[in-house]
């Protein structure tokens, strides 16, 4: 009798046979991948641990941080531990040139897992731990000289100052001295700047620190004034135009043969002899300098020229109301229609304004500006002011700028000059307040 062949299989195998089959063709299957739980490997990377008990971790400013016997330990999931030494840090946490606690972080990657923790260092200067230089002055030092005496260090005491209150008198090779400024050929009085300076060193460290400490003291040549006389500087002013000095130099002669220039520290009697620039004609105004307890005086011919036309809107009648008419303020000037009269008191230079004319900025040149029919003349001055900052002109008949300039709040005087009879306009695209203007031959 023939037998058959019997083919046994485990009963495991026959369920992973029959899972393997259906696959996912099984339109029954409700089981969601989302539903199936993860889990943590037991030798995942959990967190670090530090030890930094055998760390160097106080610094000085411009060391390099050391991480020789810091103990870097990883802990796993389950509990294991191994300590590792393929660890980094973030560089941006350790700052050498900053004095200061920095908080230092390690990194350890394993197997795609980061983990970090901070390790405390502290930063210090080398000049915490000692005594250190903090100052200097100096004393005995010759002060006055005559002229071409050549400066004298015999008697200088230099000394140094410490941060304990202790001082030390220096050598004189030990300090520098600074004396280029110096000169005997012309009065004045000279800085002369004493430098000194101390290198600390840190043992076991190449760190270093140095201390730079300067004070100076004073050396006045002195010569003998015999006179002065006016150099140069503005001596021809305008009618309304205003009175300044500021430009003024005199020069100054001493019996040494030597004479310079000088713009400070001369009086003059100017606003004694012109009270204000309304007033045209000529004075002589005194100019008065004392040095060295010597005083002398010089004359200097001012003039005060004559406007050929002076427009002053200070004398109209207040309109605070925009005007829909033209003006005829006289011969010469035209207020066109856009224009009002305003409380405005305000002072430039020598002169004061009660009231100005304000032209709003709405308009043409021919319905909201200044018109001023001239002849004979080659200049025209103004003082005008904007609260806007307003940008304006003066332009010919044909529209072409002549003069552009940007208006402050302050009321500054404008001087135009190479200008030929004709028709010109004082306009503005913005708020503007004028003053005065006045023409000159």
């Amino acid at each position: 009798m023939k037998k058959s062949l019997i083919f046994g299989l485990p009963l495991v195998g026959l369920a992973l046979l029959t899972a393997s089959c259906q696959g996912t063709d099984n339109p029954t299957s409700n089981v969601s991948t989302s539903e199936i739980p993860t889990t943590v490997a037991e030798d995942a990377l959990a967190r670090i641990t530090l030890d930094s008990s055998a760390m160097k971790t106080a610094y000085y400013i411009g060391e390099n941080i050391d991480f020789t016997g810091l103990k870097v330990t990883a802990v796993y999931e389950n509990g294991e531990t191994k300590e590792v030494t393929n660890y980094t840090y973030d560089e941006t946490t350790y700052d050498s040139s900053q004095k200061g606690v920095c908080f230092v972080k390690i990194i350890y990657t394993e197997k795609g897992i980061t983990k970090t923790r901070n390790v405390q260092v502290d930063v210090k200067s080398i000049l915490d731990d000692r005594v250190y230089l903090i100052g200097l002055s100096c004393s005995g030092a010759k002060s006055e000289y005559k002229y071409q005496e050549q400066l004298d260090l015999s008697g200088l005491q230099v000394v140094a100052h410490y941060s304990d209150d202790t001082t030390k008198t220096l050598n004189s090779n030990e300090y520098t001295v600074d004396s280029s400024t110096f000169n005997a050929n012309m009065r004045g009085n000279y800085e002369i700047v004493v430098k000194y300076s101390e290198t600390y060193s840190q043992a076991g460290t190449t760190v270093t620190a140095t201390r730079d400490a300067e004070t100076c003291f004073f050396a006045n040549v002195i010569l003998n004034m015999e006179s002065i006389s006016f150099a140069s500087g503005t001596s021809i002013y305008y009618q309304y135009g205003g009175i300044s000095t500021s430009d003024w130099k005199i020069k100054v002669t001493y019996k040494e043969g030597v004479t310079e220039e000088i713009s400070k520290g001369f009086t003059t009697d100017i606003s004694t002899a012109f009270a204000d620039s309304t007033v045209a004609g000529s004075k002589d105004v005194n100019i008065s300098y004392t040095y060295n307890g010597v005083t002398c005086t010089a004359k200097r011919r001012c003039i005060i020229r004559e406007a050929k036309q002076v427009a002053l809107f200070g004398a109209l009648e207040t309109k605070n109301d925009i005007q829909n008419e033209d003006y005829q303020f006289d011969s010469t000037y035209t207020l066109l229609k856009g224009y009002k009269v305003v409380e405005n008191r305000q002072e430039c230079n020598d002169q004061i304004f009660s009231k100005c004319i304000s032209l709003d900025g709405v308009g043409s040149r021919e319905e909201n500006a200044i018109r001023l029919n001239v002849s004979n003349i080659t200049k025209v001055q103004f003082c005008v002011s904007s609260e806007e900052g307003t940008s304006f002109g003066l332009y010919d008949a044909n529209g072409n700028a002549v003069f552009t300039g940007v208006a402050p709040s302050e009321v500054t005087r404008y001087t135009v000059t190479g200008l030929s009879s004709g028709t010109y306009y004082l306009w503005s695209e913005g708020g503007l307040n004028v003053y005065y203007i006045a023409t000159f031959e």
